[in-house]
């Protein structure tokens, strides 16, 4: 669940990430506009049927990009499994910049 808690427009980018072996993939997908003061409900089904996972058996992160101000969207996330049944609650989290490791 995604709400626009301010009086403008919001754009969110979503990006599913997800292992394939022992390679990475993301697939970005079709930026959504969160209108002012509603609650959408996020159809992440709908979301993950226009990309192709061929017979996938894992877990995907979803990462949603949010062009606004922090703490204009409210967001409230869970995890469900393969019958899209509520599992258990996952707190989302700001995606900050990492600290890697860099060859001089």
């Amino acid at each position: 669940m995604l709400r626009n808690i301010s009086d403008k427009p919001i754009a969110v980018t979503p990006a599913v990430y997800w292992m394939e072996g022992a390679t990475a993939r993301v697939a970005q997908l079709q930026k959504l506009i969160l209108t002012p003061w509603k609650t959408p409900r996020l159809d992440v089904t709908s979301l993950l049927a226009t990309i192709t996972l061929k017979n996938f058996n894992g877990s995907i992160n979803l990462v949603l990009d949010v062009e606004a101000k922090p703490g204009n969207v409210l967001m409230a996330s869970g995890s469900v499994d393969q019958k899209n049944t509520y599992v258990f609650e996952v707190i989302p989290q700001a995606a900050l910049g990492g600290c890697g490791k860099k060859s001089v």
